[in-house]
């Protein structure tokens, strides 16, 4: 049997991370592909900033996954 995805709900905690080299050029990307994307509590496009100064969005695959993707720098 397959879920009805909207039965399934993804905790955003629980999610996988990359960082980008552009990290700009990346939400210019998303944009212009119609993504939706924001910080952790979903109140903003804006990217969130962690106490190290690393930027960071959140944005959800067509399953409901999420996904991170930041500036840090590895």
């Amino acid at each position: 049997l397959k879920a009805d995805k909207e039965d399934i709900i993804i905790n955003k905690s629980r999610h996988i991370a990359f960082h980008v080299a552009d990290f700009d050029r990346y939400l210019q990307f998303l944009q212009d592909k119609d993504i939706e994307f924001s910080n952790f509590s979903g109140d903003s496009k804006n990217p969130q900033i962690r106490p190290d100064g690393i930027r960071q969005i959140y944005f959800q695959d067509p399953e409901g996954n999420w996904f991170e993707v930041n500036d840090a720098k590895y």
